[in-house]
């Protein structure tokens, strides 16, 4: 996933291709971006509610639904994975759905 080769997983979790969006969001409530939501969900950052992000696309895996973002850490681009219920989508359109609401279980 991201910039990682698929080689680096062989045997170990299965990943599919990711489709981008490149739509901006918001951060809904306080939440962690991480590089890995399949083993060991460790933090990169944490993001604060109205914290504006990149939504690229969402990935589900058997730990729930993840929207993988595009934001800075430490003043640098980065890419990563928030819960997807933290996200809500910037629509021109008034009437348009949140991501939230699109991908709630």
């Amino acid at each position: 996933m991201g910039y990682t080769p698929s080689t680096a997983y062989k045997d170990r979790i299965s990943a599919a291709r990711l489709q981008y969006d490149f739509e901006p969001a918001n951060i809904t409530k306080r939440c962690s971006l991480t590089l890995d939501p399949c083993v060991s969900f460790t933090g990169l950052k944490t993001l604060e509610k109205g914290d504006r992000v990149t939504f690229l696309t969402v990935y589900e895996n058997i730990h729930g639904r993840w929207a993988y973002v595009e934001t800075y850490v430490d003043g640098k681009p980065a890419r990563g994975f928030v819960d997807a219920s933290c996200i809500d989508m910037l629509y021109m359109e008034q009437d348009e759905p949140s991501f939230a609401s699109l991908y709630e279980k």
